[in-house]
């Protein structure tokens, strides 16, 4: 298993999962906090929104043979929801990438297969070669590295013709309400509509394959509300001070928030291919 330094975690916990509030309120993270945040999500079966038929629909779009052997490396892979389906239906080597052990222990336990291998470091510095793999994956974690960066820097890792297949936050209208423009502008001003991030795609060595929009239940269903009964738990059962609870309550703003404005953004998941 290879480390990532401890100074490289506390910088990185500071952007876990962009949709997580409460990270980007606290400039200084400390260990308690650190703890906190990684406990909370090593309890929910995802670590964002997502579903299994979802990741499959996606495998479907890349329409890579399911028999032909595959090195796959999936970046950001949390406890391994998504690499668990992507072991499921696709053939060969999955290389699963995160920067948190905790999630690593709980998918390596979730997912008994010679084929997955969890990897713990840092997908802004990869140590593979280039060219290693068919298909990278990543679901709700391109955003760390900037999602027209993330695209270029992972571009040389991919063999010929190899396909990408990404979520990204996304503007389902060309208008919305001030309060949410301004909350993601400021949150992650690279925030598009699929048309702006579908043009990205495309001046990046990609050809698009095809898109789509994640549910509302992957969101509601799927992460917000089994994170909303484990904050109740936690407000219920736990004595927290003051420092955690602010954090308990920046993550229920933060569900609020897309309850109030859920029509105006959401997940794009987006397939492309390698062309150059």
């Amino acid at each position: 298993m290879v480390r990532a330094q401890e100074g490289e975690q506390l910088i990185m916990i500071k952007r876990l999962y962009y949709y997580i509030v409460a990270v980007f309120l606290f400039l200084s993270m400390n260990e308690k906090q650190l703890d906190f945040i990684i406990s909370l999500h090593t309890k929910l079966h995802r670590q964002g929104p997502g579903s299994d038929e979802e990741t499959l629909k996606a495998i479907q779009i890349t329409g890579l043979n399911a028999l032909t052997a595959l090195k796959i490396l999936d970046l950001g892979c949390g406890t391994g929801a998504q690499t668990k389906v992507l072991n499921n239906n696709l053939n060969g080597n999955i290389t699963a990438l995160d920067l948190f052990q905790p999630f690593l222990s709980i998918l390596e336990e979730k997912i008994n297969s010679k084929n997955v291998f969890a990897f713990q470091g840092s997908m802004e510095d990869l140590p593979f070669e280039k060219k290693s793999f068919d298909l990278i994956w990543s679901e709700g974690a391109i955003y760390n590295m900037g999602f027209e960066n993330g695209l270029k820097y992972l571009h040389p890792f991919l063999q010929k013709n190899g396909v990408i297949a990404l979520s990204e936050i996304t503007w389902l209208t060309n208008e919305r309400p001030a309060e949410i423009e301004t909350f993601w502008k400021n949150e992650y001003p690279e925030i598009d509509t699929a048309k702006g991030k579908i043009k990205i795609i495309n001046e990046s060595g990609y050809q698009l394959i095809d898109h789509f929009i994640l549910s509302e239940e992957s969101w509601l269903n799927n992460y917000y509300g089994p994170l909303e009964e484990e904050l109740h738990r936690i407000e219920m059962e736990d004595s927290l001070d003051d420092e955690l609870k602010e954090i308990v309550q920046s993550y229920q703003n933060e569900i609020d928030l897309y309850k109030r404005f859920k029509e105006y953004f959401g997940y794009g998941f987006y397939v492309a291919r390698k062309v150059n």
